[in-house]
């Protein structure tokens, strides 16, 4: 997280604003898919969050205490923990940007009431909500874990922390990222390049052997904002075959400077610009790392990102609105990560709660009000992509002040189900694309939704309206003929269509299934039965699939035994919600894919 950087958009905002922005006569977009070239997963972690405790992300945000009134586990608010999951947040950066770079974590763990880092139920201290919460957090939502070390502290502080890990949470860390910003993004806590180098094989020769080949380390890989390109390039000669992935920061603006509600055209179009720069900065990012890495064996991981305002006074650090506008934003980021999907593995915005660019917005305590933010319904709209087969997309180049227009990402997921997300960043104008759909099977239906609001600047409030949410984009709105579809986007919005296949995979029957040697019922309480009419016992790996495309959870190695009762798996309630998913059985000889309903 950036702290002492100078914002570098005012001075375009005021040319912008001595120019003007006056709405142009628009002509027909165009997008062309090749379905038949879809060869790339666009990895759920790119739908991913960084939380660090910063204004009011974590205490009074996600954090409340086991004795506050708001509804809790743990201290943890279960509206947070619903919408988290609703949202689809993968992946979960913490003690965060600058905050790891003076987190202690043995402060953070014992009694609550005993801990050094302060009474994390009394909001004292600030290293309360510690490694366990923190976990349990994780269970709660579904995300994965993202730990950032300290290198301002021992090796052996940061390999006792990891030792503490995996006895009590043993297997669940995945990402361990080594340092945070060490270039100087953060006051106080810089190292020159070669000397943050030094560092990072010294943390990563020292982590516990029982992580070997199971960790995915992480290497800082540099900033588009103020940042020249030799600090990628250095860590890119330096890390090949010490890290799995190295990260990149970009904010659209820097220490909270413009409004983010209440605003002006100019100033609503200097943001997309600064937002949609970051395609510029992903370019550099790959041609360095093609140079040194062109198997792509190291990963792209953008673990901060967000559009970056004026705060809100009394309402905490950084704590800022969220409109139409960084809806569109979102979506831009979104697309271009899907896009680079084989090089960008990660993606975490900031901040998922009450900083930046947040997910949700909650109310002073005692207050339990919460805002489901327009970026919120971003996220939840193209969890669809996640897990999902990138559909490689050649976009028309119209830009209206030097933004485009419509840009777009599509995928298909497991049921053959193709997904196409589009924004139309015009401030005013409707815009209508017509998308050519090449190698592509024939499509029997198309179903759309909308992001938007009644004008570019409406957000949501604490009065229980929300103006800015999905809805169904009207039939009127959209045609499929053939392999071609027509849609009109409204401005400044977000689309998403979804194509179903004459033929998909799996079958519509939701109750009592046979397929082959398989047998599939749904019980009571969210449990499967399967049986098998096999002769001999087999060898099975269960895995529930959203009927977004996305992996919700997956059993161990189960044996199914021929005859009698089966086997019942009962997935882990808190992976899903009551509903339909796919269910796919996977075998030494393939895998077949039911539809099954599941209760709670």
């Amino acid at each position: 997280m950036k702290q002492n950087r100078h914002s570098e958009f005012s001075k375009s905002c005021l040319i912008i604003a001595a120019l003007g922005c006056y709405p142009v006569a628009l002509a027909q977009s165009t997008l062309s898919l090749n379905v038949g070239q879809a060869t790339y997963t666009i990895k759920r972690e790119i739908y991913g969050a960084l939380m660090e405790n910063w204004g009011r992300d974590i205490y009074t945000g996600v954090y409340v205490g086991e004795n506050s009134p708001i509804p809790n586990t743990n201290g943890i608010r279960n509206d947070v923990i619903e919408a988290f999951k609703e949202a689809g947040v993968s992946c979960l950066d913490w003690p965060g940007g600058c905050f790891a770079e003076r987190y202690e974590w043995s402060n953070g763990i014992g009694p609550k009431k005993d801990r050094p880092g302060g009474d994390c139920d009394r909001g004292t201290g600030s290293d309360g909500f510690g490694t366990d919460e923190y976990f349990q957090l994780c269970d709660l939502v579904g995300s994965i874990p993202y730990i950032t070390a300290n290198i301002f502290v021992s090796t052996a502080n940061q390999t006792a922390w990891l030792n503490y890990i995996d006895e009590h949470f043993p297997g669940k860390l995945v990402y361990w990222k080594i340092g945070n910003e060490p270039w100087g993004g953060c006051s106080g806590y810089e190292y020159a390049i070669n000397k943050y180098l030094d560092k990072y094989e010294e943390f990563e020769a020292t982590i516990p052997q029982q992580f070997a080949g199971k960790l995915y380390r992480i290497a800082d890989g540099g900033s588009g904002n103020g940042l020249g390109d030799y600090w990628l390039d250095a860590v890119m000669k330096r890390v090949m075959g010490k890290a799995e992935g190295v990260t990149y920061h970009y904010y659209s603006g820097l220490n909270g400077s413009g409004p983010s509600m209440n605003f002006s055209q100019a100033e609503y179009y200097s943001r997309l610009r600064l937002g949609w720069a970051i395609d510029s900065c992903m370019n550099t990012c790959e041609r360095i790392m093609n140079q040194y890495d062109p198997e792509y064996s190291v990963d792209l991981l953008v673990d901060e990102w967000g559009a970056w305002y004026s705060g809100l006074s009394g309402m905490g650090s950084c704590y800022q609105q969220n409109t139409c506008r960084d809806a569109v934003i979102a979506s831009m980021h979104f697309n271009i990560f899907n896009n680079r999907c084989r090089r960008v593995k990660m993606a975490l915005v900031a901040q998922p709660v009450n900083v930046i660019q947040s997910l949700l917005l909650t109310a002073n305590p005692p207050t339990t009000d919460m805002i489901k933010t327009p970026t919120f319904y971003v996220f939840k709209m193209y969890k669809v992509h996640q897990e999902a087969t990138m559909v490689p997309v050649t976009q028309a180049p119209e830009k209206n002040e030097r933004v485009p227009i419509i840009n777009a990402s599509a995928s298909v997921d497991s049921t053959g189900i193709l997904h196409i997300s589009m924004c139309n960043s015009h401030i005013s104008d409707k815009r209508n694309v017509t998308v050519t759909l090449n190698n592509a099977p024939p499509y029997k239906s198309c179903t759309a939704t909308v992001i938007n609001g009644p004008k570019y600047d409406s957000y949501n409030d604490y009065k229980g309206v929300e103006p800015v949410n999905i809805q169904t984009l009207p039939a009127a709105d959209y045609s499929l003929s053939g392999s071609s579809l027509t849609v009109s986007v409204p401005a400044h919005s977000v689309v998403t269509l979804a194509l179903t296949p004459s033929e998909t995979t799996g079958v519509d029957r939701v109750n009592r299934q046979d397929h082959g040697a398989w047998s599939v019922t749904p019980l009571s309480g969210g449990a499967v039965r399967l049986h098998t009419s096999a002769s001999e016992a087999v060898p099975a790996m269960l895995t529930l699939i959203g009927i977004d495309g996305r992996k919700v959870t997956a059993s161990d190695l189960m044996t199914v035994t021929p005859g009698g009762t089966g086997i019942i798996w009962h997935p882990a309630k808190e992976k899903y919600y009551a509903g339909v998913y796919i269910l796919r059985i996977t075998t030494e000889k393939g895998a077949t894919t039911y539809r099954v309903a599941l209760t709670r």
